[in-house]
């Protein structure tokens, strides 16, 4: 059976892309990928999606300045807005990447055997001690980049325990 980070991250693969088509109108696939966001990026965004799965449960995502830019850029054109200041692409990306995250409180429910809700979510800082996956997002075979996803110790010991 898959690590919990290897598991959310597959699920995650299949559940971006199509979240992001029905936002743009495009072909856009995720893949799992490899590797931590860079640490000390300028620009980079941290997002904490809580979950109410167990007490302290959170999905963490994280993506740099080019890809938010580029993926908040793509769903506003697609709204017919294609001028746009920085901290509305920024805005426009991290409503996107929600509705990107949301579908996994589905895979996270049929796992767990009961209904999962996400919480709210909130930016933050880098979160310390996470193990990271990357997912590389296209879009109509143009690679957009990668976002990161990580899950708190707390997920992944309710991940593990249902493995059993």
């Amino acid at each position: 059976m898959p690590s919990p980070i290897e598991w959310i991250s597959e699920q995650w693969a299949g559940l971006a892309g199509p979240a992001l088509s029905a936002l743009t109108g495009l072909q856009c696939r995720g893949e799992v990928g490899s590797g931590a966001p860079p640490e000390d990026q300028d620009g980079l965004l941290h997002w904490r999606q809580g979950v109410d799965a167990a007490p302290g449960a959170a999905i963490h995502a994280a993506a740099g300045p080019a890809v938010w830019r580029k993926i908040g850029r793509l769903v506003l054109s697609a709204a017919g807005l294609d001028d746009a200041a920085e901290e509305e692409i920024r805005g426009t990306f991290l409503e996107t990447l929600q509705q990107m995250l949301s579908p996994l409180g589905g895979a996270l429910g049929g796992r767990f055997g009961r209904e999962v809700n996400l919480l709210p979510g909130e930016k933050t800082g880098q979160a310390p001690g996470l193990e990271w996956a990357a997912l590389t997002l296209s879009a109509d075979g143009e690679i957009l980049g990668q976002l990161h996803i990580a899950i708190s110790p707390e997920l992944a010991a309710g991940l593990d325990a249902t493995s059993t």
